[in-house]
């Protein structure tokens, strides 16, 4: 069995590919590297976040960490070869919808499992 900070390390981890993003292929602004970066990793950060006071650990929150890493690096492929680069800032705003809509499911699922762990007629 792994320990918590075995978990939040993987998810540290599975986090790291919005730094590739966050790099700006224009050249490195550090000034906006952090904030592009939070931008980026804001939704692994809930994952994790909601994983750690959740029952269902481990894959389902592997598999969410995998799916948010497939969806930043679609846009970011998007965004790179398909949007003109002087839209490239407008069309990151398709990111959020995304990993909203993956945050809900996710929360949707964990109340469920929440749920199925501890009926409500169970006398404590």
């Amino acid at each position: 069995m792994s320990s918590h900070y075995d978990r939040v390390l993987i998810g540290a981890l599975l986090a790291l590919p919005a730094l590739w993003p966050a790099l700006s292929p224009v050249g490195l602004e550090w000034q906006w590297f952090w904030p592009n970066y939070l931008y980026y990793a804001a939704p692994h950060g809930v994952v994790m976040a909601l994983s750690c006071w959740s029952v269902a650990r481990g894959k389902p929150t592997l598999v969410m960490l995998l799916l948010l890493n497939l969806w930043l690096a679609l846009v970011y492929g998007w965004v790179r070869w398909a949007v003109p680069s002087h839209e490239s800032g407008l069309a990151w705003l398709l990111y959020i919808p995304g990993y909203l809509l993956s945050l809900v499911l996710y929360g949707i699922y964990l109340v469920g499992r929440q749920r199925k762990a501890c009926p409500r007629g169970r006398a404590e």
